[in-house]
């Protein structure tokens, strides 16, 4: 069986493309993982059809009009100032250089966390994730079984995948789960400001509905850049969430704004990643005996809590 994942991007001004790059990153650290898990295991396997959504067209337009009124000031040209006062002149130039991408920051993610919750914008970020949905199970070969599912959400794109599922479960009867061709196994929140959205239900105490893995082999992975001052971690916010989030791991990715943007980039979310996707792969096919295959479930917790 060939295992399903799906990548909802964060904040920002993201491209249709946005992914491509990321899947192709992804594909070789799972081979990669694969061989090191099983090096019988036939290269060529088929271990999982990535698919992603790009929800950020439904904002952009109001986002760049909100950053075109916070960037009025001009930025200084570079000019040929008096050799004494170059310093300065520089200083002011990269201040001004930092204090303009800062807004630009907090404008995209305080314009996104504010639209999203539209009655016109909620509807369809949504559309967006079932269409991305529906086209993944297309590209995948009929199975008489739902096929597992891994969703990767960065910034936003975490609390839009909850929301997703959240949402679907509660049209759908009891015990059907979220998608009549997909069982949701695994939960990777990166830089997720899910956290913050307890606010808006009265606070962390009244946030207790978590959605949940509907494998027994699932699992959800928070992982933040305690750097990030927009990701938090989530085993704390209450009990509800300490028994749906496995773990919340801590990488570093960069430099104050920057590690919000760079979770992809970090060879090690990839690795993180991977190897569940490995070891559900491994588990469906048979590929370990049991002994084995719990030493290696044993090992990639430990990396977790170790990173």
């Amino acid at each position: 069986m060939t295992l399903a994942v799906l990548l909802v991007h964060g904040i920002g001004d993201q491209r249709p493309e946005w992914a491509a790059r990321i899947v192709d990153r992804l594909q070789s650290a799972l081979h990669r993982a694969v061989q090191a898990l099983d090096p019988s295991a036939p290269a060529d396997a088929a271990v999982a059809r990535l698919g992603a959504v790009h929800w950020a067209e439904v904002l952009q337009e109001r986002q760049r009009l909100l950053r075109a009124q916070l960037d009025l000031s001009p930025l200084p040209q570079w000019a040929r100032p008096p050799l004494w006062r170059l310093d300065l002149h520089t200083r002011r130039w990269y201040l001004r250089q930092f204090k303009s991408r800062e807004r630009r920051f907090v404008a995209e993610f305080v314009g996104d966390v504010i639209g999203y919750p539209g009655p016109e914008a909620y509807p369809q970020v949504h559309a967006t994730m079932a269409t991305a949905l529906e086209a993944l199970a297309q590209s995948l070969p009929p199975s008489p079984e739902k096929i597992p599912l891994t969703l990767i959400g960065h910034s936003l794109g975490a609390v839009i995948a909850s929301d997703h599922v959240y949402d679907a479960r509660k049209r759908r009867s009891a015990g059907a789960g979220f998608h009549d061709r997909f069982q949701l196994e695994n939960f990777f929140t990166l830089g997720s400001p899910q956290a913050l959205f307890s606010l808006k239900y009265g606070g962390a105490e009244a946030f207790k509905t978590p959605i949940r893995m509907e494998t027994p082999q699932g699992r959800w992975m928070n992982v933040f850049d305690p750097i990030d001052p927009i990701a938090m971690p989530l085993r704390g916010l209450n009990e509800a969430y300490a028994q749906a989030v496995a773990h919340d791991v801590q990488l570093n990715t960069g430099r104050w704004l920057d590690a919000h943007t760079r979770y992809f980039d970090e060879g090690r979310v990839l690795t993180l990643i991977a190897r569940k996707l490995a070891l559900d792969w491994a588990t469906r096919h048979h590929r370990l005996t049991p002994p084995a295959l719990q030493a290696a479930e044993g090992a990639y917790l430990r990396t977790c809590q170790s990173w």
